[in-house]
């Protein structure tokens, strides 16, 4: 979303309007509104999935 749309409509960035990312992307540093973005544990998520499922497998 473009900054003039966002107060076109009479909103503000971040008051009113915030973008997030996911995967500690590093264009984040970038831009401008700056951008939240959040690191995933992928192999720790992925550990725990597996370990979810074998617990439901496993008699």
């Amino acid at each position: 979303m473009r900054r003039a749309v966002v107060q076109g409509a009479g909103l503000t960035i971040p008051d009113d309007v915030s973008v997030v990312s996911f995967d500690d992307a590093s264009v984040a540093g970038w831009l401008r509104p700056g951008l939240t973005t959040f690191a995933l544990p992928h192999r720790a998520l992925g550990r725990r999935a597996v370990e979810l499922l074998l617990e439901q497998v496993r008699p």
